[in-house]
């Protein structure tokens, strides 16, 4: 570009006040710089000579809140019931989504919107860990995101206590003051059972001897 005899062969990085060229390098974004922003060039001779002002553009400082993340029930879970992971954040930036993620990242499942919630219907021991949330959204043609803290959830087993009973092969046998009393020679049962939780299990008989004779 060429004014009068000064040739201008463009703008760098930083300001320049030249007389063809003038880049306004803003460091640190702040709210305050948010707005509009259009520019003209005046020439300094015999006459003050202004050209017309050019169109405008518009900055907009883009800031995400970290969301926020709970878990119902809180913490600690029974194997096989449902939990629900709530994902939210305030932002005018709408139109985004959520990805919840598992730490160990066998975990991972988007939804769109500022305030969503994943289900797990049957949690299993796969499902315990660490989860956080990451909203992502797009502003004018870029990628904004941000991330939450950490929630733990435990997965824990609650066992009933099992039922045990004697049984013996003729149907009747003495009750004593420590229990049942059966005769030497004679077979008997001890039954062992609980109402079916978690299948798989086993029972275990466990005999602590005995001073009688």
């Amino acid at each position: 570009m060429s004014l009068g005899n000064q040739e201008v062969a463009g703008c760098a990085d930083f300001i320049i006040l030249g007389p063809a060229c003038l880049v306004d390098k803003l460091e640190g974004v702040q709210k305050a710089f948010q707005g509009k922003y259009s520019c003209d060039y005046s020439y300094l001779g015999s006459n003050s000579i202004t050209s017309p002002r050019s169109s405008s553009i518009g900055i907009t400082e883009v800031t995400l809140p970290a969301p926020i993340i709970y878990l119902y029930p809180i913490y600690e879970v029974t194997w096989g019931e449902k939990v629900d992971i709530t994902c939210s954040v305030k932002t005018q930036f709408t139109g985004g989504s959520f990805t919840l993620i598992q730490n160990s990242g066998s975990f991972r499942e988007t939804k769109s919107g500022t305030s969503v919630t994943f289900s797990l219907p049957k949690v299993d021991f796969v499902h315990e860990g660490s989860y956080y949330c990451q909203y992502q959204t797009r502003v004018s043609s870029r990628d904004f995101s941000s991330q939450s803290s950490s929630v733990h959830l435990s997965v824990e087993v609650n066992l009933l206590q099992p039922y045990i009973s004697f049984s013996a092969p003729d149907g009747s046998f003495p009750w004593g003051s420590q229990g049942p009393e059966v005769t030497r020679g004679y077979s008997f049962s001890i039954i062992c059972s609980t109402k079916p939780q978690y299948p798989g299990g086993s029972f275990h008989l466990e005999f602590s001897g005995s001073s009688i004779t």
